[in-house]
C-alpha cells in the first residue's frame, strides 16, 4: 500500500499539514505516515520519540479510519528523495513553523529540487484550515504549467475539488493553448470547472493566485516552482517563495520535468 507522508520535526505536531494529507488520504484510499526526523542518533531519545510519537499516533487513529503509521528517524532531506522513489510515495507534506527544522521554505525548495513528485506547505497560521472542496490553478504560458493538469485532476475525481482555472493576462497564444490542453483533460473526467482571467501575466499569476485564494475560498493552489534561480531570485526570493507567503491555503508545488509527457501536448 502506498503511503502520503508528512515529514515532521520530532518536537512539533504539523497539524495543518496532518488535516491536509488525510483529506489526500481519504479521498485517494491510502495510509499516511508521518516520518519524524530527528536530530539524534542517541538509541534511548531514539526510542523515547518512538514511544512519544506512537501515543500520538494511537490517538488519532480513533479519530479515522485512514491506517496511520509513523518512523523515527536522524534522515537528510537528499535521502527522503531517494526513498520516496523507492516506496513510490505519491507525494509529500511539510509544516513551516518558527523554531522547527522546517522553518526556512526557501532552503526547502532549494533541496527538494530533484524531487519527482508534488510536496506540499503548510503554515502552522493559516486563516483556513485546509479543505479541498475548491482549488485553484494559475495558468501561465510556460510548458510546465501543464504539469498542474494531472494532478488537479486526480484531486477533482479523488476528492471532489472544483476547479478553478486562473488564467494568466497575456498577449499571445501559448496561455490559452495551455488552458485549452489542461480543460482538455478534465473535459475527458467530466470535471466540474470554471475559468477566471487573472489580472497578471504569467510571470505574477501564481503570487497573484495565492492572493485572491482566500477571497474565491480554495483550499489549496497549485504552483510550478523555478527550471533554474536567476540573480532576481536570489536577491528577491522565488515566485514559489512569494506564492508560499501571499498563501492563506495549502500550496502544492510542482518541480518542472523535462521527461515528463504532458510537455509534448
Amino acid at each position: 500500500m502506498r503511503h502520503f507522508f508528512v515529514i515532521a520535526d520530532a518536537f512539533y505536531f504539523p497539524q495543518n499539514a496532518y488535516q491536509c494529507a488525510l483529506e489526500f488520504a481519504q479521498g485517494f484510499e491510502k495510509n499516511l505516515s508521518f516520518m519524524v526526523v530527528l536530530n539524534s542518533t542517541n538509541q534511548s531519545d531514539i526510542e523515547s520519540m518512538e514511544a512519544s510519537w506512537q501515543a500520538k499516533i494511537n490517538d488519532l487513529q480513533l479519530t479515522t479510519s485512514v491506517p496511520l503509521s509513523m518512523y523515527v528517524v536522524n534522515t537528510q532531506i537528499p535521502e527522503f528523495i531517494v526513498m520516496t522513489e523507492r516506496t513510490e510515495t505519491p507525494m509529500l507534506f511539510f509544516e513551516i513553523a518558527k523554531k522547527t527544522l522546517f522553518n526556512n521554505p526557501n532552503q526547502l525548495f532549494k533541496e527538494l529540487k530533484e524531487l519527482r513528485i508534488p510536496f506540499v506547505f503548510t503554515k502552522n497560521n493559516q486563516v483556513l484550515k485546509p479543505k479541498l472542496s475548491n482549488i485553484l490553478v494559475p495558468i501561465g504560458f510556460l510548458s510546465e504549467e501543464k504539469e498542474k493538469a494531472p494532478y488537479s485532476c486526480n484531486m477533482g475525481r479523488y476528492l471532489g475539488s472544483e476547479i478553478i482555472i486562473y488564467q494568466a493576462k497575456d498577449y499571445g497564444s501559448k496561455t490559452p493553448k495551455n488552458v485549452e490542453s489542461v480543460k482538455k483533460l478534465y473535459d475527458q473526467f467530466s470535471l466540474s470547472y470554471s475559468v477566471v482571467q487573472a489580472n497578471s501575466d504569467s510571470f505574477g499569476v501564481e503570487k497573484e493566485a495565492a492572493k485572491v485564494a482566500e477571497k474565491l475560498g480554495v483550499g489549496m493552489i497549485l504552483v510550478s516552482t523555478s527550471r533554474d534561480y536567476g540573480l532576481d531570485d536570489l536577491l528577491f526570493g522565488s515566485k514559489e517563495l512569494h506564492s508560499f507567503k501571499h498563501a492563506s491555503c495549502p500550496v502544492m508545488f510542482i518541480n518542472p520535468r523535462p521527461d515528463l509527457y504532458v510537455l509534448c501536448w
